[in-house]
């Protein structure tokens, strides 16, 4: 066995031994409720050392996962209920060299990407932010390299100088976090003196303020709204659309019309229900729903329009 597969199967250990007691606590307690350490001092499941452990985290760490809310609850119930299984069978796998585990591991790295960006977005901010940034990233970030879990930058001066404008002297070191998902980027102080030193001959010297003042304001000018048409062209068109409509009972009045073909049973009549929720979905998007609303009521709708539909075919096609 490679040294690889003996650091995931160790890890997958950690994860099904955090998902059946730590992950556990916030499956099983009420979802949007503050877990205390009242509600939890009966549970026989996870054991009572396991709990002081949780509490303490959460106290000094994590705050976040003591409220509970239903993302949070939603990620731990993932955990417990699909991913647990999942790490027994990467387990049996990986030890085994079965190929059919690669696929399901990547949606399972792609499962524990997004829940833990959820879980740094609350800590960062959050309403109850973690209380100790250094031990909650070194914990459950990934490391930068083999040596350490911190994150750092490195500048090279010597192939920087430019950014700088070759100029010496004292410098204020600023940590500046933004993103297009965050509504607030925030600014961190980390030193107010560095001292820089250029041996190049130093450009001239220039505003620099002027790159970080507020620039003039961006209007933007939409185009006018096109002339719609005249009313009676509306009217027309939409009498135009109904037309053949019109046409059909009039020749259903004139001819009359045979219903003696129509297949009768629980199929047919629920087929014919169905085909008309759908029209009657259109109308409600028309007038009340949105795309996506009307999208969802459809993927329900079209359920039993198709059962019905395809047992409605074989029927005709069984008399034909």
């Amino acid at each position: 066995m490679q040294s690889l597969d003996k650091i995931i199967i160790g890890s997958f250990i950690l994860f099904f031994v955090s998902a059946i007691s730590l992950e556990y606590i916030n499956a099983v307690a009420p979802g949007n409720e503050r877990i205390t350490n009242e509600k939890t001092s009966k549970w026989i499941w996870p054991p009572q050392f396991v709990l002081k452990s949780y509490y303490s985290w959460c106290e000094n760490v994590d705050p976040i996962l003591l409220n509970n809310d239903y993302l949070i609850k939603y990620f731990c119930c993932l955990s417990l209920l699909i991913l647990a299984p999942f790490y027994l069978i990467g387990i049996y796998a990986i030890y085994n060299k079965k190929q059919w585990i690669r696929v399901p591991m990547i949606i399972c790295a792609l499962i524990l990407f997004f829940g833990s960006n959820y879980f740094f977005y609350q800590a960062l901010f959050g309403v109850e932010k973690t209380r100790n940034l250094l031990l909650y990233t070194s914990v459950y970030a990934e490391p930068t390299d083999g040596d350490n879990s911190l994150y750092k930058v490195e500048v090279d001066l010597t192939t920087n100088a430019n950014d700088f404008q070759h100029q010496s002297g004292t410098y204020e070191l600023n940590l500046m976090v933004g993103d297009a998902l965050l509504q607030n980027g925030f600014s961190w102080k980390i030193k107010d003196t560095i001292q820089l030193s250029f041996h190049e001959e130093s450009a001239a010297d220039k505003d620099h303020s002027s790159f970080y003042s507020a620039k003039p304001e961006i209007i933007h000018q939409f185009r006018a709204d096109e002339k719609r048409p005249p009313t009676i062209v509306s009217l027309v068109f939409s009498a135009l659309t109904l037309l053949p409509l019109l046409v059909l009972l009039v020749l259903w009045v004139t001819l009359g019309f045979n219903l003696s073909g129509l297949p009768l049973g629980l199929s047919p009549l629920g087929f014919h229900i169905s085909h008309g929720a759908v029209f009657a979905l259109m109308f409600f998007y028309w007038k009340y729903l949105d795309m996506f609303q009307t999208i969802r009521y459809l993927a329900l709708v079209s359920i039993p329009l198709f059962l019905f539909g395809h047992r409605l075919l074989a029927i005709l096609a069984a008399r034909w």
